[in-house]
């Protein structure tokens, strides 16, 4: 992963996929949490040959746990606090 809000995040994949294909996925976070949810493919990209990857993907979330949803603020909120 490269880059990661409650909205939603952006991988990497060697798969092509169609926008507005959804996905099921597992998130797991530092502190041994994990939850399952469901995101939307909103843009793909392919990268240029000799990437760590084919394709560069945007995903929205369309469905996590609540305790998804709480990891992701607090990482979010520790990432912005001075």
């Amino acid at each position: 992963m490269s880059n990661i809000s409650v909205g939603g995040v952006r991988i990497y994949s060697d798969e092509r996929y169609e926008i507005g294909q959804k996905l099921e996925l597992e998130l797991f976070f530092p502190n041994d949490v994990s939850g399952k949810g469901v995101a939307r493919v909103v843009w793909i990209k392919e990268l240029p040959p000799g990437s760590g990857a084919v394709y560069d993907v945007g995903l929205e979330f369309l469905d996590l746990p609540d305790i998804a949803i709480r990891e992701l603020l607090a990482a979010f909120k520790e990432k912005n606090s001075p």
